[in-house]
């Protein structure tokens, strides 16, 4: 390789090293996002849980008012049947109750229910307090597993993003313009080594994406120092010493 060539391969092996550290970091910095999100996701089902309480507790209180208000009535019933003259009358009264004590029976029933319902909303909202408690503890956990790991490779990642602008200050404009554009498109990873996958064959390919390298392009690499791209996957080729 030429000078050019040989300065893209160290900036190439220092952001592979700069890269995975970095890539470290995230991965510990997502799982920590992933308890925030969790735990964030909990308190909003025990928010809306709190709320279908209230609302449940607001109609069973609307509906004991309505209880009471029909055995009132029921019992002034009673009274005037005590006081009725005519078996008319009285049948009428006795009608009346009895019409009144279904419906209150309807409305009892009816509580009951609800009583049921508010009892399955405040489990559930204990259950999401659980979880939610879980999650807040895990995330706290990763939090201070991040800051630590961060901590620890400081120095070494400074190291690292000092050494690759001091690499990549060895590499002539032009060049590393198409190395940071085609290492933004590959993932880092914007270079790739030509192979002869059979000895015995004169076949060439390109290792970052197994295609066809021409035997032109690899004899250019050996013997001119510029920057060639391969033809299918526009990585930056490169042969061994």
């Amino acid at each position: 390789m030429g000078a050019t060539l040989e300065a893209l391969h160290n900036l190439q092996t220092t952001q592979r090293k700069l890269s995975a550290l970095q890539s470290k970091i995230e991965s510990k910095e997502r799982t920590a996002r992933t308890h925030q999100k969790k735990a964030a996701l909990l308190e909003q089902e025990i928010a809306r849980k709190k709320e279908e309480i209230k609302q449940q507790q607001l109609a069973m209180a609307r509906l004991e008012l309505d209880i009471k208000s029909r055995e009132a009535e029921i019992a002034k019933h009673r009274e005037a049947l005590n006081r009725s003259k005519t078996n008319k009358e009285y049948a009428a009264l006795l009608t009346q109750i009895n019409l009144s004590k279904a419906d209150t029976t309807k409305l009892e029933d009816q509580l009951l229910e609800m009583m049921g319902r508010l009892e399955q909303y405040r489990t559930q909202e204990s259950e999401f307090r659980v979880l939610k408690d879980r999650e807040q503890e895990l995330l706290e956990t990763h939090t201070k597993e991040v800051d630590k790991f961060k901590e620890g490779t400081r120095a070494e990642l400074e190291m690292l993003e000092a050494q690759r602008v001091e690499v990549a200050s060895k590499v002539p404009a032009s060049a590393l313009q198409v190395f940071e554009r085609t290492s933004e498109r590959h993932d880092g990873e914007a270079m790739a080594l030509v192979v002869q996958p059979h000895p015995k064959r004169q076949e060439l390919m390109c290792e970052g994406c197994n295609m066809s390298v021409t035997l032109e392009q690899y004899v250019s690499l050996q013997g001119r120092d510029e920057v060639q791209l391969c033809n299918s996957c526009g990585r930056i080729l490169y042969v061994e010493k």
